[in-house]
């Protein structure tokens, strides 16, 4: 992918958006990230050690939250098309796929 690429805003906001969540609520000091082309999308993993037992979801925070917005932006980029699961060793793993 080029630097021109007009996917690539959006891809960095994904990558943003989480690894700003591994870090903060997953208390991450090391995390993965693997972006791999598929037909027609491209697909982002986020992988941190999983160190948090709540599962990320997007929500809608009160006007006056500074943060929480952040799986909003995800999921609007995305148009829903992101999850996440558990890896074989704990490890926390959220994907995103994005059209290319």
């Amino acid at each position: 992918m080029g630097s021109d690429h007009p996917t690539l805003p959006d891809l960095q906001e994904i990558a943003s958006e989480l690894l700003t969540n591994a870090i903060i609520h997953a208390n991450a000091i090391w995390g993965r990230m693997h972006l791999i082309p598929e037909s027609g999308f491209w697909r982002l993993t986020i992988t941190d050690p999983g160190n948090s037992s709540e599962t990320p979801r997007a929500r809608r925070p009160r006007p006056d939250e500074t943060g929480g917005r952040g799986l909003l932006v995800v999921d609007a980029l995305t148009n829903g098309q992101w999850d996440t699961h558990r890896s074989p060793v704990g490890e926390r793993v959220v994907w995103a796929l994005l059209p290319r």
